[in-house]
């Protein structure tokens, strides 16, 4: 039917006129513009072996992991309760422990800590500071497998027991080397293209 259909002038008008807002084109602008391309300018940039080197061993923190150890603890409160009671349960626990009594099972039963209970008081891994001085002192003084006597805190009479220790450990340049120097290239390249666009600007 289209072919037989010849629409007037006044009805392309009055459609025009209806949908003004669909053929209107926005203000333009033309612009020219130069561009400093961040990736062009990190190829171009070579970093010495030396600068390499330095940055690793001023920032060697960033490359050392600490010491860590895996324990389980039973933890009684003491909050609002006899000291001299709740110590006396803790030995009673600590006996049962030392007899060969599962400790897990000992922790779900009667650890007041309620994030590690329900794992049988697991505490995952853990390094220095993470922990009160006293938890931690006693903590690291013990061997995997290794039951720590009653520790007191802040939080009440605890019995540690060290599962797993992994040692501190350095990565080598070697392993980072990679990473030095591509943070390096990007910081000095970063500066070359702050540096141009200052001297761009001026002129």
């Amino acid at each position: 039917f289209r072919s037989d259909v010849m629409p007037t002038d006044a009805d392309v008008a009055s459609y025009f006129e209806s949908k003004k807002a669909e053929y209107r084109v926005g203000e333009q602008r033309k612009i020219r513009y130069l561009l400093l391309d961040r990736d062009q300018a990190r190829q171009r940039v070579t970093v010495p072996a030396t600068d390499v080197q330095r940055y690793y061993n001023d920032n060697i923190q960033q490359y050392q992991t600490p010491e860590q150890i895996r324990a389980s603890h039973i933890l009684l409160n003491t909050a609002g309760k006899e000291a001299a009671a709740v110590r006396k349960q803790m030995e009673d626990i600590l006996a049962q422990v030392k007899a060969g009594a599962d400790f897990a099972q000992l922790a779900m039963k009667f650890s007041e800590d309620p994030g590690s209970k329900v794992n049988g008081g697991d505490l995952d891994y853990f390094s220095r500071g993470r922990m009160v001085p006293e938890f931690e002192m006693a903590a690291f003084a013990l061997e995997p497998g290794q039951v720590s006597d009653i520790v007191e805190t802040q939080y009440g009479f605890h019995i540690i027991k060290v599962v797993d220790k992994r040692p501190g450990s350095t990565r080598s340049l070697d392993e980072v080397r990679a990473q030095i120097q591509e943070q390096l290239a990007t910081q000095i390249a970063d500066e070359q293209i702050a540096e141009r666009a200052r001297q761009l600007e001026d002129r």
